[in-house]
């Protein structure tokens, strides 16, 4: 059998969009068991695992090759409010933290998350910067 250009290209996308709707899948899985069953993180680690591989290997990949060059900027700044929005809909939804006295407890997470995304979206930005070099495309 042949395989042209046109072959291989239908090949990918049909492999790519499987990988989209298990993706998706697997976090309304996510969705589901954490805030309708409420289940513990530990739990579903297994699935969870799965899911934070598949969207590492994504980041990677995509900023590696250079698909989001001049995008990190923008990322940086809507870091901080997203954790904040982020960490306060999953209390509320969880009915974890009611009272003021959980307070210090919510602004640890923000405290931590924070820095942990900025060091995330440095590594993305590193290999997107390592990518433009090497195809000479540094401005």
């Amino acid at each position: 059998m042949i395989v042209d250009e046109r072959i291989k290209a239908v090949r990918n996308r049909t492999a790519a969009g499987g990988f989209f709707i298990t993706y998706c899948l697997l976090l309304i899985d996510l969705l589901y068991r954490q805030f309708y069953l409420k289940q513990a993180p530990g739990d579903y680690w297994d699935i969870l695992m799965i899911w934070f591989a598949s969207s590492l290997y994504v980041g990677i990949t995509a900023y590696s090759s250079g698909m989001m060059s001049g995008q990190a900027s923008r990322q940086f700044k809507i870091i901080i409010p997203v954790v904040i929005v982020s960490v306060l809909a999953t209390s509320y939804f969880q009915g974890r933290y009611t009272s003021m006295h959980d307070l210090p407890e919510i602004i640890l997470m923000i405290v931590v998350m924070v820095p942990v995304l900025y060091s995330v979206f440095l590594f993305y930005n590193y290999l997107n910067r390592r990518w433009e070099k090497k195809n000479e495309l540094d401005t």
